[in-house]
Order: C-alpha cells, then sequence, then structure tokens
C-alpha cells in the first residue's frame, strides 16, 4: 500500500478555495512591492529635491547683553523661491533663549545674506540658523 499525497486526497491546490498557483501569488506580491517601492521613490524625488535647492551658513552673530543677539546667515535658494527660516539664541548650557522664524523672499540673485536681531530671555553666548525651508 502507498501513501496518497494531499494533491491525490484533494485535487489540485489551485482547485481548493482561497488558493492560487504559488507562482502567480508571487507574481502578484512581488508586482505590488515594486509599485510601492516606484511611488516612494517618485514622492523623495518631488520633496527631497526642492530641500537639496536650498542652503543655510551661519556668517556670524554679536550679543548685546540679556536683551538680544544679532545673526548673519546666508541662505542659496533659486532666485524665484520664498522660504523661511529657523534661527535660534542658544545660552552656555546650549538651552535655547530665543527664537525667530523670518521669511526670505525672491531676489535677483541666488545667494541672500540675512540679519535678524533675536530677543532674548537671559545672555546668549551662540546664535545659529537651524534650517531654511519652503512654506
Amino acid at each position: 500500500m502507498s501513501a496518497l499525497t494531499t494533491e491525490e486526497l484533494e485535487g489540485p491546490e489551485s482547485d481548493l478555495p482561497g488558493r492560487g498557483r504559488p507562482h502567480r501569488r508571487r507574481w502578484w506580491i512581488g508586482s505590488a512591492a515594486g509599485i510601492a517601492v516606484a511611488i516612494g521613490l517618485v514622492a523623495y524625488g518631488a520633496f527631497a529635491g526642492d530641500a537639496a535647492d536650498i542652503r543655510v551658513q551661519d556668517v556670524g552673530f554679536v550679543v548685546h547683553g540679556a536683551e538680544s543677539v544679532t545673526l548673519r546667515f546666508d541662505v542659496a535658494k533659486p532666485k524665484d523661491v520664498t522660504v523661511v527660516c529657523d534661527v535660534e539664541a542658544l545660552s552656555h548650557s546650549f538651552a535655547q533663549v530665543g527664537v525667530a522664524e523670518i521669511t526670505v523672499g525672491p531676489a535677483s540673485t541666488t545667494e541672500q545674506e540675512v540679519t535678524v536681531t533675536i530677543p532674548t530671555t537671559e545672555i546668549a553666548v551662540s546664535a545659529t540658523a537651524k534650517s531654511c525651508q519652503k512654506p
């Protein structure tokens, strides 16, 4: 007496309810994964490309006692783009003692030097432009 296989007892796997052929199932899973990756790459390209066109670099700062600090920084961006920059002043313990949000509008050049006075709650020992991005 020989042992019967599951296929011989129940018929071909594709005849069972809820089961397709394994290679078709893998094809659908692979296709869905490929489509998800493609959508992710398109979304990344749409948003990351803009951020790569915007750069910010600190130039210097001057502390005006415990009341404020003046920060100078450069912004490189496309001429026709408006960006919003977040700036901050820090204490000796790196606590944030002042913040401001600065709008830098379109200009005739791709690089602009920006000067801003940041009100502070106590004396600051540094000031920096954290980031600039499209609003």
